[in-house]
Formats: C-alpha cells, structure tokens, sequence
C-alpha cells in the first residue's frame, strides 16, 4: 500500500514478535497495514496464544503519499520506541517525579498546600482578577475541579472571589495578603526541586527542552475539542 489510506489513517510497516520462551519466537512483518489493522492483527494473535507469551510489537513506520510531501514514500516519519525508552514514557515519568518533588519538598518545609492549590496560587499571582473560568482554561482543569480548590483556598483565606456587577454567574478571583505571603514563600522552595531536577543542563539544553515541549503542548492542545 502507498500513501493514506481510504480512512485517512496513515500506513505503516512493522515486525511483531510472539515470544514464547528464551528460545522460542515468532515473526509476523506487515507492510501497508493502518493503525486499525495492526490492532485487530495484535488482537488475533493474542487469542491466539495462550497468556505466556509476550507479543512485542518494534519499529513501526508510517510514510506519506509522494503527491502530498513530493519524497520518497518509503521514507519512515518517525519510529515507535521500546517502551522503556519512550519519549512520552520519559515525559510523563519526568513529570511524575518532579510533581512528587515539590510536593515532599512543600511538605518538608511545613507548608499544607497542595500541587493543584500551588498550581492555582501563582497563576492567581500572574492573573490577578481573573475569572474564574478563565482561570480553568488556564490551568487545564475543569471548572469543578477549580471550584472545589478555590473553596478550600478561600477557607484557608489564601484567596477571594468577587461576583460580576452584571453577571453573577462570574466570579473574579484574587489572591489575599496571606495567599500572597505563602505563594511567596513557596515560591524558592519550587526553585530549589527545579534546580535540582535541571542539573547538569545548560542553558541552551533548557531552552530547546521547553521548544520541543511547548511544540508538543500546542499539538495536544490543537487536537482538544472545541
């Protein structure tokens, strides 16, 4: 098969392993099979045979039609990682870790905030008066969500939120003189777990890793629904 399919789901080549033993495996190469495919294919294998086995799926391709890049239709996009070696594995572990970090490191330093209030809190302090639901588009959380941390901020008088004049269905949120102080206060603790945790990085690494991150956050945006 060359260039997309009738499903406007891009081709790809690949080799599945069954692995059966130390010595024993078997290996299925597909060329021109979709996404789609390639699932039901794994599908059927795994019916197939019995839980033992591992069924291990390695560089899989995906090529675009000459008429639509004018290149060699054979030239591979990109290729599907070892999971261990994933790049989203590694994104997500980093986050994982340094998520783990500032919140052990608040906890250590006696402070009962929360990620998700520290979150709000130094947005709060970048956005003072800001709407409420602004403020959950902002943070990519759900307005619920920002509702419920906002409540138990504003228990612990760390904000307060003001109705619209005209619209009382809005609210716009500020932090209190003691959110300030503790958002401030927090603020060299979080520098501390990110100096730790860019060790070894220079300048120039910092600034390509948030290039590349920010790209995929404005795919992955870009693909939201509306």
């Amino acid at each position: 098969m060359n260039g997309i399919s009738r499903t406007g789901i891009l081709p790809v080549r690949c080799c599945i392993h069954v692995v059966r033993g130390p010595a024993r495996c078997r290996s299925y190469c597909l060329d021109g099979v979709t996404i789609g495919g390639l699932a039901r294919v794994t599908e059927s294998l795994s019916g197939a045979y019995d839980f033992s086995c591992k069924i291990i799926v390695v560089m899989i391709t995906t090529y675009l039609a000459t008429s639509v890049l004018g290149k060699d239709p054979m030239k591979p996009m990109f290729t599907i990682f070892p999971r261990e070696k994933s790049p989203a594995r590694v994104i997500f572990r980093a986050a994982i870790l340094l998520k783990l970090g500032l919140a052990r490191a608040f906890e250590d330093n006696g402070f009962d905030v929360t990620l998700e209030q520290w979150g709000l809190l130094t947005s709060l302090r970048e956005n003072e008066g800001i709407y409420q639901s602004a403020l959950a588009e902002k943070t990519l959380k759900d307005r619920h969500n920002v509702t419920r941390i906002l409540s138990l901020l504003e228990k612990a008088a760390l904000v307060r939120r003001e109705l619209h004049p005209t619209d009382k269905r809005r609210q716009r949120v500020f932090l209190t003189d003691k959110g300030k102080t503790v958002q401030a206060a927090l603020l060299p603790v979080a520098i501390g777990v990110l100096g730790q945790a860019f060790d070894g990085l220079s300048q120039e690494d910092l600034v390509q890793m948030t290039r590349i991150l920010g790209r995929i956050i404005e795919n992955l945006l870009g693909s939201r629904p509306v």
